[in-house]
């Protein structure tokens, strides 16, 4: 919230999920120590901000509002081998979410014990006991009408009661959850930025910051161990990061490893939905849309608006993007049957080639050659424009200038 005498400062932090699981478990205890060491430094950041503004400073130092996030949720469904638009990853989301959200939630309420609750959090929602969860029923009766949202809890093991009350008791911190975009932060983590999907399975990504190769390795373990990485990396690249078509790729892994685009649309609202529940901010969700029609796009923003999202971020559209292919030795030309301009070098250094045109000018012809349509070239493509100086050949003072492919070669001393 802003006014005349408020700034509101982004105080935010993104906890990396991927992190803590492994051998396909999470490690929850582990998740519980970052979410409350990350609550803490986030409250510290508040004590050490040099804001230049006295709106900025008033805001700040009141409220103490700080933003937690996540980020790798792609990258921990891969490697519990849930499909990202699947039932199942929706349900270990909610369920990771809950948690991630109880354990802020309660280390607020300790810091406030220690440290003193924010100046105004008495008349709050928090002071009367309400969490995150409990403001999906203010929404219902604003709206008169439900949410197509589920509304339970999947870890069950988290006593939400007992913490209501310790709520009512002081909170450290105005607000306490965001989920950030973490385009930049994400890749230099080596992790999948925020709640997206994975952009590709290999690419590389051109950031302010830098550039970026982006491979995943979950994938290439997996082919690795069933022994068939060898035979399907050079596919992955040339169907650029997308492994939906290589059929030596059993399905269900195709299905645990689908990228952006190839996803249900709808399981971003889903799964951002599902935190949103537990969240007391906004999220910052990416929507990915295979085609530009306008008619699904507003049905995609009509369900996130059903299940309670506060908000949405960019709107990606397949027509609108591709990949930037990091190629290593893939022969695309080959593959596509086209030809560079190294089909005229090669064929300007052959005998043949020398013998004709030497023949024409001592004959005291106009020498004009045809290229022939079948040439034999190894050609690797790079994704530049590069401009090629024309070839000069030098047989007894003439100088044969050797120009575009689709034009004649003309000796410019029979001109």
């Amino acid at each position: 919230p802003q006014d005349r005498e408020n700034i509101a400062v982004c105080n935010l932090a993104s906890v990396n999920l991927a992190q803590h699981v492994n051998n396909k478990e999470v490690n929850w205890q582990k998740l519980e120590e970052t979410v409350r060491l990350a609550v803490r430094f986030l409250d510290d950041l508040v004590d050490i901000n040099t804001l230049l503004l006295p709106e900025a400073r008033k805001s700040d130092s009141e409220n103490r509002a700080v933003g937690l996030g996540v980020m790798g949720v792609a990258d921990v469904f891969e490697k519990l081998g849930l499909a990202y638009d699947s039932e199942h990853a929706y349900n270990f989301a909610d369920m990771i979410f809950e948690f991630v959200s109880y354990m802020a939630i309660d280390e607020s309420t300790n810091l406030a014990k220690i440290r003193g609750a924010y100046k105004n959090f008495p008349d709050s929602m928090w002071s009367k006991g309400f969490v995150p969860i409990d403001s999906i029923k203010v929404l219902e009766n604003d709206r008169g009408q439900e949410l197509k949202l589920d509304k339970t809890s999947h870890h069950r093991g988290l006593n939400w009661d007992i913490l209501r009350e310790k709520v009512k008791l002081g909170m450290r911190n105005a607000t306490l959850m965001a989920v950030a975009p973490n385009a930049n932060i994400g890749l230099l983590a080596g992790t999948v930025p925020g709640m997206d999907a994975r952009f590709s399975q290999v690419f590389s990504r051109n950031k302010i910051s830098g550039k970026y190769f982006d491979i995943n390795h979950n994938l290439v373990k997996d082919l690795k161990n069933m022994d068939i990485w060898d035979k399907v990396k050079e596919q992955i690249i040339e169907n650029h990061g997308d492994i939906s078509s290589i059929s030596i790729i059993p399905e269900h892994v195709r299905n645990i490893y689908k990228t952006s685009f190839t996803n249900s649309p709808y399981a971003y609202v889903e799964v951002a939905a599902r935190a949103q529940k537990w969240f007391d901010q906004a999220i910052s969700r990416n929507i990915y849309l295979e085609t530009r029609d306008i008619d699904e796009t507003m049905n995609l923003y009509t369900s996130a608006w059903e299940k309670g999202l506060k908000s949405t971020y960019y709107l990606h559209m397949q027509p609108r993007h591709s990949a930037e292919q990091s190629t290593v030795r893939v022969n695309k030309a080959e593959a596509m049957g086209k030809r560079g301009f190294a089909a005229l070098t090669n064929l300007a250094n052959t005998s043949s080639f020398k013998k004709s045109i030497i023949e024409s000018v001592e004959s005291g012809e106009a020498v004009t050659v045809t290229i022939p349509e079948r040439v034999a070239v190894a050609v690797t493509i790079v994704e530049e424009v590069v401009e090629i100086p024309p070839k000069v050949i030098e047989k007894d003072g003439l100088n044969i200038h050797v120009s575009d492919p689709g034009e004649s070669l003309v000796c410019d001393s029979c001109q």
